[in-house]
């Protein structure tokens, strides 16, 4: 059975990602049927999660992105309200 570093991951999405190719490998080396037919379907649940774990990403960087832009007007503002007599 494949093993995969999953310590090697460097964020969820791709965590999951690789979760999902695990179980696609492990459906083409299982003997049971049943299982076999699961799998892809979990792969597929893994694949959704990477999706979300990736848009949550892309929330969390704009959030940021706009904090930082809000911290640097703030800060030109009480910088020019400093100069007042």
């Amino acid at each position: 059975m494949p093993t995969i570093d999953f310590t090697a991951a460097k964020s969820s999405a791709e965590l999951w990602r690789m979760r999902a190719e695990e179980m696609r490998t492990i459906a083409e080396e299982t003997r049971d049927s049943t299982a076999r037919a699961m799998m892809p379907r979990i792969a597929a649940d893994y694949d959704r999660l990477a999706k979300h774990a990736d848009d949550r990403a892309s929330q969390d960087s704009l959030t940021l992105r706009v904090m930082s832009d809000y911290d640097e007007l703030i800060g030109r503002g009480n910088a020019a309200n400093s100069n007042r007599p």
